[in-house]
């Protein structure tokens, strides 16, 4: 299901991400709108020091190898970095793999959950507040439809999204958020 994220659902993301150990790894999707599988191949010298740029080493297609900046609230964090060393690891310094990137996710979503008011008994969800449909790619929907929101242009978008058509940005990633129909007002 292609959504974003609702305003409870952000509020309870970015609490956690005070306290999570993934949680620059959330905030760097939700800020970047990265694919996951860009997380996991990220490493000390794709951070741009100077332009404080992180290069983007896409597979998907020609146009998803992109430079993008990095924001202010996550560069502390990136500034760390350098040479081959990777961003985002496991506890063994290994790069991601697709069972990490699941694993991290659900725990994660977990604590959302908990944060928004799930029944828990002994760190177990008996009765979930969260909606079936949040899924990590909510996130990179949720970055596409907030550039939108505060004005970035279609094409800049489908630039930092690393998609060669504005079709794709437009058609895929960017929804009605509430604060869109407001603006609308």
């Amino acid at each position: 299901p292609r959504r974003i994220l609702t305003r409870e659902e952000r509020a309870a993301l970015l609490r956690v991400a005070e306290y999570n150990d993934h949680g620059a790894w959330i905030l760097t999707m939700l800020m970047m709108g990265l694919r996951p599988s860009e997380t996991a191949m990220l490493q000390g010298f794709d951070v741009n020091h100077k332009r404080k740029e992180l290069h983007i080493r896409g597979t998907k297609s020609y146009s998803a190898d992109r430079y993008i900046p990095i924001p202010s609230d996550l560069w502390d964090y990136f500034s760390q970095f350098h040479g081959d060393e990777y961003i985002f690891t496991t506890t063994g310094g290994k790069s991601l793999t697709t069972k990490t990137i699941r694993r991290w996710w659900e725990s994660y979503k977990h604590q959302i959950d908990i944060e928004m008011g799930a029944t828990v008994y002994r760190n177990q969800i008996v009765e979930s507040v969260i909606d079936d449909g949040l899924v990590l790619y909510s996130l990179r929907h949720t970055f596409g439809t907030d550039c939108v929101t505060a004005g970035i242009d279609a094409l800049t978008l489908a630039k930092l999204m690393g998609h060669a058509d504005i079709r794709t940005t437009n058609k895929y990633y960017v929804h009605q958020s509430p604060e869109m129909r407001d603006n609308a007002r």
